[in-house]
């Protein structure tokens, strides 16, 4: 399934159990919600592959979200919201 975090979902773990879930990072138009987080960890045993989202032309380390947001088996990702509409991703 896809999960579409809010604002006030701000620091929520997601763990993928299946490699075909997507999670679909939220729109934020405003500067007063940089620090909003969410970590995802992948316990799939496999790649999530093009699985990571944004909506709303929401960006990803100042671009679309794309393959270098792809998630290792049994890694993880912070995406931190840095202002508006802007995510950042560590990991």
């Amino acid at each position: 399934g896809t999960y579409s975090p809010t604002i006030a979902d701000s620091g929520v773990l997601v763990i993928f159990e299946n490699a075909n879930s997507t999670l679909a990072l939220p729109s934020i138009n405003n500067n007063t919600s940089a620090g909003v987080q969410f970590t995802v960890f992948n316990e799939t045993a496999s790649a999530i592959s093009a699985k990571i989202t944004v909506q709303n032309s929401a960006t990803i380390n100042g671009g679309a979200a794309t393959a270098l947001d792809d998630i290792d088996s049994f890694k993880a990702a912070t995406f931190v919201c840095s202002g508006n509409n802007t995510w950042i991703r560590i990991g």
